[in-house]
């Protein structure tokens, strides 16, 4: 069991998407122009963790607090977080997204493969990296609500112990 728990540390460290740091004057939900054949919400914005409204899935290294930077301008996107532990340490991570293609990443010295496409208005990641000799791979679904105050990632992280299932939803601050 220890060495599960060990695991998924890695695995949250690897795809929790944490960082400090950027804030956009005036950050709204935008969408792409009528003319797009889907509109494609825009990220940007700070965004934070509403644990209550939050689903970890039974994981017990669920985040006391977190809050995600994101500087959305597709097809790039770069999200920096924070995150609180239960322990009381923080994390901070950040990422590079691509919404059209694969993007590379490192965490902890390993490579995080992810490559992002639209899905209409959902933006679709997945995630694949090898931890500690054992392949891992986080699919995410990315929404935005109507009025672009709630951003919702339903999350499903599999691994050589299985699979778990977190949705995680955050408030425009």
């Amino acid at each position: 069991m220890k060495r599960w728990a060990l695991l998924l540390a890695c695995a949250g460290a690897l795809f929790a998407l944490t960082g400090a740091g950027l804030r956009t004057a005036g950050s709204r939900a935008r969408m792409a122009p009528a003319s797009a054949a889907a509109a494609h919400p825009d990220f940007t914005g700070e965004w934070v963790l509403d644990v209550g409204r939050s689903q970890f899935g039974g994981d017990a290294h669920a985040a006391k607090a977190r809050v995600d930077r994101i500087v959305h301008k597709d097809p790039q996107m770069l999200v920096r977080s924070l995150t609180v532990r239960p322990a009381g340490d923080s994390l901070a991570l950040a990422y590079r997204y691509k919404t059209n293609g694969e993007a590379v990443n490192s965490a902890m010295g390993q490579d995080v493969r992810t490559t992002g496409r639209w899905s209409g208005p959902v933006l679709l990641l997945e995630s694949h990296a090898k931890m500690l000799m054992m392949d891992l791979s986080v699919t995410e679904r990315w929404s935005l609500s109507a009025d672009g105050r709630m951003l919702t990632e339903a999350r499903a992280s599999k691994g050589p112990m299985g699979e778990v299932k977190q949705v995680l939803v955050f408030t425009r601050r």
